[in-house]
């Protein structure tokens, strides 16, 4: 579990202190303890997703996790174990599992990720910005509203003690299925969070490849991401998508063959001429 004990402590020195000076700070590093919550939640389930799936900003991440990795990554819950395993060899009732003695393991907090998000915007918005100026005697002050930091500040402490009363973050539960990508990574996602034609990245950083999940019949199967490019020598290259979808609007993209020709990549634009729709709607006059 994150330990939150030192954010929360300077937090509060800095209010008993007071000053607009120290009420800045306070709320800098409630800002700082909002985003480590939810980073926090996203390195525990970094084996389940790329990095190049994510979003900056804590409340982006979290919807990126509970929608690819665990649908409960923001909920409130309590993990038991059995102190005995079940009967094996029949699917076990639901009896079965209330009359096991249980050991409790630990309980993840739960937050609401666009609450965390208002919080991270309104510290920002009240404290870590100078006053933009509306005319020319408009003084551009040092700090803001001393009442207003400490207001916000006492708001998001609030929730940050709250959630520091976690003693467990949960990797998630769930069936998984895994591949090998051809860079050599060994990459699984949940299957609960896997829906046909999703794209997921390799997890790792420094692959570029990309995969499309197809299902048939149940069995998961994850079809490589590019386009085959054919030189003038007749050898063909393959292009992954997310080498393509990365270029910038006027760059060149190079692709040495071993024939010595190289093949170039830019993205350019397309249009089409269409006829009004009236003109196509229109009957025509029947040929002579």
């Amino acid at each position: 579990m994150i330990d939150l004990s030192d954010s929360i402590a300077t937090i509060r020195a800095q209010l008993e202190e007071g000053s607009p000076r120290n009420l800045t700070y306070a709320a800098l590093e409630c800002r700082l303890a909002l985003e480590r919550i939810c980073y926090e939640r996203l390195r525990a389930m970094h084996d389940y997703i790329s990095h190049d799936e994510i979003r900056w900003q804590p409340a982006r991440v979290i919807k990126i996790l509970t929608e690819g990795v665990d649908p409960h990554v923001a909920d409130t819950y309590t993990l038991s174990m059995s102190r005995h395993p079940l009967p094996s060899g029949l699917e076990p009732t639901r009896e079965d599992y209330e009359a096991q003695e249980y050991i409790k393991i630990g309980t993840q907090v739960g937050f609401k990720a666009n609450y965390v998000q208002k919080l991270w915007n309104a510290l920002s918005n009240v404290a870590l910005h100078a006053n933009l100026p509306v005319n020319k005697a408009d003084q551009v002050k040092q700090y803001g509203d001393a009442t207003k930091i400490r207001k916000q500040v006492e708001v998001a402490l609030a929730e940050i003690e709250r959630i520091a009363t976690g003693t467990m973050i949960s990797t998630g539960l769930g069936k998984e299925v895994k591949f090998e990508c051809l860079c050599g990574a060994t990459n699984k996602r949940r299957m609960q969070c896997l829906p046909e034609g999703k794209i997921v990245s390799c997890i790792n950083p420094e692959c570029a490849e990309t995969w499309y999940v197809e299902i048939s019949e149940g069995e998961y199967e994850f079809a490589r991401r590019g386009r085959d490019l054919e030189c003038l020598c007749g050898r063909t290259h393959f292009v992954t998508s997310a080498s393509i979808e990365k270029m910038a609007r006027h760059e060149w993209g190079t692709i040495p063959c071993d024939c010595g020709g190289r093949l170039l990549l830019r993205w350019s634009l397309n249009y089409a001429k269409m006829q009004p729709e009236s003109e196509l709607a229109a009957p025509r006059e029947p040929a002579e």
